[in-house]
C-alpha cells in the first residue's frame, strides 16, 4: 500500500491507539448524557421542576454533549492532519519497498 511517500497502513496503524480512545471518548460522553437525560426525568417532580423545564433541560444537556463531541472529533482529525503532515508514519526505505512488506518478508523467509 506505498503509493510516493505516503503510507496508509503506516497511518493507520500509528493512529490506532487514538482512534481506539475517540470511540472510548464518544462512550463516555454518551453514558453521561444518558444518565443526565435519565436524572433529569427521575427528580423532575422532587426538586419541583415542570415539564417545560425538564424538556428544556434535556434539551441543553443534549446540546453540551453533541457540542463535546463534535469539539473531540475536530480534535482527532486534527491530530491526523498533524500526524500526516509531520511524516511520522514509517517511511519506505530506500528501495521503495514498504516497511511493512519487508518486515513480512523477513517473517516468511525459512531459516
Amino acid at each position: 500500500m506505498t503509493t510516493e511517500g505516503f503510507n496508509l497502513e503506516g497511518l493507520l496503524r500509528s493512529m490506532q491507539g487514538d482512534v481506539m480512545g475517540l470511540i472510548g471518548f464518544i462512550i463516555f460522553i454518551l453514558l453521561v448524557l444518558w444518565f443526565a437525560r435519565f436524572l433529569i426525568g427521575k427528580t423532575k417532580g422532587e426538586i419541583g421542576m415542570t415539564d417545560e423545564q425538564a424538556v428544556s433541560a434535556k434539551r441543553t444537556v443534549r446540546t453540551v454533549a453533541g457540542a463535546i463531541i463534535i469539539l473531540g472529533l475536530g480534535g482527532f482529525a486534527w491530530h491526523a492532519v498533524s500526524v500526516t503532515a509531520a511524516n511520522r508514519i514509517p517511511r519506505s526505505d530506500v528501495n521503495k519497498a514498504g516497511v511493512y512488506d519487508q518486515m513480512n518478508n523477513v517473517a516468511q523467509t525459512p531459516r
